[in-house]
C-alpha cells in the first residue's frame, strides 16, 4: 500500500511544531506570579534592612549617652525627651534618661531610652532602652581623698564601676 494511500488519521498524528495561545497564557501567568513573589521579598529584604540600621543607630546613641553619664560629661539627672542633634544626619533622634536607686544598695540604675518619634506621631516608632548599674556617686568613690595627701581628682566623676544588662526594644 502506497503512503499516499493512509488513511487520514494517520497523517494527522504527527507531532505539533508549537505551542498553543493557552500554553503561552500560562507560562506568562505563572512567570507573573514568580516576578510579584520576588519583588515582594526583595521589598521585605529592603525594610528589614533600613530596620536594623536604624536599630543600630539607636543602640549607639543609648550607649553613647551611657558612657557620657558615666564619665560625668552629662548630670545624673533624670530628664524628658531630648533632641539628639547629630551632625549630618537627617534622622530626628530623641533621648530620656531615668535615673533611679537599683535594688542592690549602693547602686543607680542609669536607663536610656533612644527613639526616632518619641510622640509616636509617624505610625510605628523605633525605641530603644539600655540600663546599666552604676555605683552611687554620693558614696565619693570615684573621688580621690584630699586628706590622703595626693590632692588630684580622679576624672571619673563617680563612674568608677558599672555593670550592665541586655538592652532590648518596646
Amino acid at each position: 500500500m502506497p503512503a499516499n494511500s493512509l488513511p487520514s488519521i494517520a497523517r494527522s498524528a504527527s507531532p505539533r511544531r508549537g505551542l498553543s495561545l493557552l500554553e503561552v497564557l500560562l507560562a506568562l501567568a505563572i512567570l507573573g506570579v514568580a516576578m510579584g513573589i520576588l519583588a515582594q521579598a526583595m521589598l521585605n529584604a529592603t525594610n528589614n534592612g533600613i530596620s536594623a540600621q536604624r536599630l543600630a543607630t539607636a543602640q549607639l546613641l543609648a550607649e553613647s549617652k551611657i558612657s557620657e553619664l558615666q564619665l560625668g560629661l552629662l548630670p545624673l539627672l533624670s530628664t524628658d525627651w531630648t533632641d539628639l542633634a547629630i551632625p549630618g544626619n537627617s534622622d530626628a533622634w530623641y533621648y530620656r534618661i531615668d535615673v533611679l536607686p537599683s535594688e542592690t544598695p549602693n547602686l543607680t540604675r542609669l536607663t536610656v531610652t533612644v527613639s526616632n518619634d518619641p510622640d509616636s506621631s509617624r505610625g510605628r516608632p523605633l525605641e530603644y532602652q539600655l540600663s546599666r548599674l552604676m555605683i552611687d556617686p554620693a558614696l565619693g568613690l570615684g573621688q580621690a581623698d584630699p586628706s590622703a595627701g595626693g590632692g588630684t581628682q580622679n576624672g571619673s566623676g563617680g563612674a568608677a564601676g558599672s555593670g550592665s544588662s541586655p538592652g532590648g526594644m518596646r
